[in-house]
């Protein structure tokens, strides 16, 4: 069965990171959500809209399926907020849906990583809040949740294997 990996987490948790590690490992396609929205938003992002989102989002749905129906045993996602993620089970019944969601147990850690980027998303207090309210939260059936707190990347690559994905699960 075709399998989606959706990559959740906070601002600053690691999502880019294991996105990358795990195509490299499963040599298949990852698709970045927030890329996807840059192909129709101004470049500071000052146009997006819940409806511009719900577009993106539908988007995403049909890119995914059309690798899956053209023989790709695995898409990567990443970089969807945590309702989104929730919701793609539901988005692609023919297909498994293994979700990893990344979450920092250490806030001044995530604040230093945030604090400390070149690019992307830079309110520091927004990622605490929004990481804070996914550990939180009740973690779904299809869900591995990774505390990527003092953890390398092989580390956290490793836990996300080790954890139901492998070249011949799907």
């Amino acid at each position: 069965m075709p399998c989606v990996i959706v990559i959740g987490g906070a601002p600053g948790c690691g999502k880019s990171t294991l996105a990358a590690a795990l195509r490299a490992e499963l040599r298949c396609p990852w698709i970045d959500f927030g890329r996807l929205r840059e192909f129709h938003l101004l470049p500071d992002w000052s146009d997006q809209s819940p409806q511009e989102e719900s577009m993106a989002f539908e988007n995403l749905v049909s890119i995914a399926r059309n690798y899956l129906r053209h023989g790709y045993a695995h898409v990567i996602i990443d970089d969807l907020r945590h309702p989104r993620v929730l919701e793609f089970p539901a988005a692609v019944p023919d297909a498994l849906v293994k979700i990893i969601t990344l979450v920092l147990s250490d806030p001044v850690e995530l604040r230093r990583r945030i604090v400390a980027r070149n690019d992307g998303f830079k309110d520091a207090d927004a990622a605490v809040r929004w990481n804070q309210q996914i550990i939180e939260s009740v973690a779904m059936p299809c869900e591995t949740r990774i505390d990527v707190a003092k953890k390398s990347r092989e580390e956290v690559l490793r836990e996300a294997m080790s954890n139901g994905l492998s070249r011949a699960m799907c």
